[in-house]
């Protein structure tokens, strides 16, 4: 069955469903979670974790990208979405324990293995910060290539294409 999301139009109105696939191919507005993970390396950094995500992804296939992120199934709440942490990367925390970081409205369009997308959507950004070691992650095969951190502390800059 086809994984389906709820829509809005531009004023973030809802006005319905609409699959995946119609979603990215129409650029629909939907709602998805995003939480970045920071813990504390053993040398008393704050380290931040980024995802790769796989090459078989629909959008931005094989780019860097926030620790956790999904999209909100269609009658999902954020707080339901906030499944996405243990799904992607084995890792689970109190909803009440995520701090709100606020939302933000993105527009990106590309291709992903040929296919055209257009990707409209409205994220709640949350953070949270665990003792966690990095190998202690479980990784979902079909959404995760892999789990990378950089000091929070580090001025780093990137300006390949296939950073996100």
């Amino acid at each position: 069955m086809a994984e389906r999301f709820d829509i809005y139009d531009e004023q973030g109105q809802w006005i319905g469903t609409a699959t995946r696939e119609e979603t990215h191919a129409q650029g629909l507005w939907h709602r998805s979670f995003h939480c970045w993970l920071a813990r504390r390396g053993e040398d008393g950094r704050t380290m931040v974790l980024f995802q790769r995500r796989t090459a078989n992804k629909d959008t931005n296939p094989g780019c860097y990208d926030i620790t956790i992120a999904g999209h909100l199934s269609a009658g999902e709440t954020v707080e339901d979405a906030a499944r996405e942490m243990e799904e992607e990367i084995g890792f689970s925390a109190p909803f009440e324990r995520l701090t709100g970081f606020g939302t933000v409205r993105e527009e990106d369009s590309g291709t992903a293995r040929g296919v055209p997308y257009i990707d409209r959507e409205v994220s709640a950004v949350f953070g949270c910060l665990t003792a966690r070691s990095l190998d202690a992650f479980r990784l979902q095969p079909d959404e995760v290539a892999g789990l990378y951190e950089a000091d929070a502390a580090a001025r780093a800059y990137a300006r390949s294409s296939g950073v996100r």
